[in-house]
């Protein structure tokens, strides 16, 4: 498992079928809509409030 795709945000492993993207940089604060702006997060880590 040392090769599993981890959770951007908690750094947990994310099972294929339960993904999500969020913008590293929100786009409240001049993220930008692009790939380099994307990370892969699980659904809940995607939907709480972060700082």
């Amino acid at each position: 498992m040392k090769n599993g795709i981890r959770c951007g945000i908690c750094n947990g492993f994310i099972h294929k079928n339960a993904m999500t993207i969020d913008h590293i940089n929100r786009k409240q604060d001049g993220g930008k809509g692009n790939a380099e702006n994307g990370q892969i997060t699980h659904p809940y880590c995607n939907t709480t409030y972060k700082n």
